[in-house]
């Protein structure tokens, strides 16, 4: 259990997208693993799925479908142009 709010995740989880952006796509279910061990923290499946509804729901990211399921950056955001 982490001591960030969901905010916190879902901005961290946008960082991690965002760095990896062209480089590599982001399976949802390896977000939670791949920031806890950038930040040095363990999070729950719960604060995972959480963090990743609070990121969707801000469109900064988009759920791909395009041969795997993969978290991507929204290029109709704002903050991605």
């Amino acid at each position: 259990m982490s001591d960030l709010t969901i905010d916190q995740i879902a901005d961290g989880m946008y960082e991690l997208v965002k760095e990896l952006h062209g480089k590599k796509q982001i399976k949802p279910i390896d977000m939670g693993k791949e920031l806890g061990a950038k930040l040095g923290e363990t999070f729950t499946r719960k604060e995972t799925k959480d963090g990743l509804k609070a990121l969707m729901a801000s469109g900064r990211c988009i759920y791909s479908y395009a041969g795997k399921s993969a978290v991507v950056l929204n290029p109709e955001h704002e903050d991605n142009k």
